[in-house]
C-alpha cells in the first residue's frame, strides 16, 4: 500500500531499496477531443528525465506515446477512448455518454495519482520490478493502511515498536506525518467535485 501512495513513495524506494520509482511525474492531465473522430481521450505530457524511451518502456499496457520528443517532451494517451455527443444528440444520449465518461474517469483515477501541494503533482503508475501495483484509490489505500497501523497499536504493539525502532520508522513517520492533510483534501475533492490546493507561502 505504501509504495503506491505518491506522498511517500520515495521514501518507500529508500527504504526497501526498490531499483526505481513506480510514479512517473505528469504535466497537463486534460481530457482531449479527437476532432477526426469526435472521440475524448485522456492525455499527458512526460518531461525532464523521465521522457527517455528507456524508461517510457515501462507504461502501463493501457496507454501508449502519441507524440514524441519535442523539447525532451513526451505525450502519452490511455489506449481507449469514450465517443463523445454531436449535435443533434438528445439529452438521454447526453447523460449516456457523460455517465460514459464518469466510468473512464473512473478507471484512470486507479493509475493516476497526486500529492497535496500548492502545485499540480500528477504520477502514472508504470510496471517496475519491486513494487506491485495495487489497483485502488488513494484514499482507500490510505485507509487501509491507517486501519492497519491501528491494528497494530492495538493488538501488537511489540511488532509495531520493531517497525518503529527498525528501518521502516522513517517510512511509517512520513506516512502519518503527511497522510491527514493528503486525506482531507482528496476526501474534500470527492465531496465537492472540485480541486483544492495548499495555500502557497509567500517569503
Amino acid at each position: 500500500m505504501f509504495g503506491n501512495l505518491a506522498f511517500i513513495h520515495r521514501a518507500y524506494c529508500l527504504t526497501y531499496n526498490t531499483p526505481s520509482e513506480m510514479l512517473m511525474p505528469l504535466r497537463n492531465p486534460i481530457y482531449m477531443k479527437d476532432t477526426s473522430t469526435n472521440e475524448v481521450v485522456f492525455q499527458a505530457e512526460v518531461t525532464g528525465r523521465n521522457a527517455d524511451l528507456r524508461r517510457l518502456q515501462n507504461l502501463s499496457p493501457d496507454y501508449h506515446i502519441v507524440d514524441g520528443e519535442h523539447h525532451k517532451k513526451y505525450i502519452i494517451q490511455r489506449k481507449d477512448r469514450i465517443a463523445w455527443y454531436r449535435r443533434g444528440n438528445t439529452k438521454a444520449d447526453r447523460e449516456a455518454i457523460l455517465s460514459g465518461l464518469a466510468d473512464y474517469h473512473a478507471k484512470i483515477r486507479c493509475d493516476i495519482c497526486c500529492i497535496s501541494a500548492p502545485t499540480d503533482l500528477w504520477y502514472l503508475k508504470r510496471t517496475v520490478s519491486g513494487t506491485k501495483i495495487v489497483n485502488r484509490y488513494g484514499l482507500t489505500l490510505m485507509l487501509a493502511a491507517m486501519h492497519r497501523l491501528s491494528e497494530l497499536a492495538r493488538y501488537d504493539p511489540q511488532g509495531l515498536a520493531t517497525h518503529l525502532s527498525g528501518k521502516e520508522n522513517w517510512l511509517l513517520t512520513e506516512f502519518i506525518e503527511l497522510a491527514p492533510s493528503q486525506f482531507v483534501d482528496e476526501l474534500a475533492c470527492e465531496m465537492t467535485g472540485l480541486e483544492f490546493r495548499l495555500p502557497g507561502v509567500r517569503s
